[in-house]
């Protein structure tokens, strides 16, 4: 499935140093959109009719951001270079 796709990105993004931790907690919470969205099947015909356009808003905002970061900012190449550098020496 693809929110659990999002909640690993998400959370591999929180725990690395190249990449703001907010885009990570974003993700994940899209992961959670995500599997909400496609858990809705399960439930009362009327209430996915309700959820369906709010809850792909935030994925939307999470992936938008995560892309312009990655087109504008990059990854930190000083961070990569340096902790490459330590692992190299161990």
């Amino acid at each position: 499935m693809f929110s659990g796709d999002c909640l690993a990105a998400g959370w591999l993004i929180y725990g690395c140093k190249f990449l703001p931790r907010a885009l990570g907690a974003m993700l994940a919470i899209a992961g959670f959109c995500y599997f909400a969205n496609s858990s809705v099947t399960l439930m009362p015909k009327g209430f996915g009719d309700l959820l369906f356009p709010y809850i792909l808003l935030p994925p939307f905002i999470a992936e938008a951001s995560l892309a312009v970061w990655l087109l504008e900012m990059g990854v930190d190449n000083e961070r990569w270079c340096s902790v490459a550098v330590a692992r190299a020496s161990v």
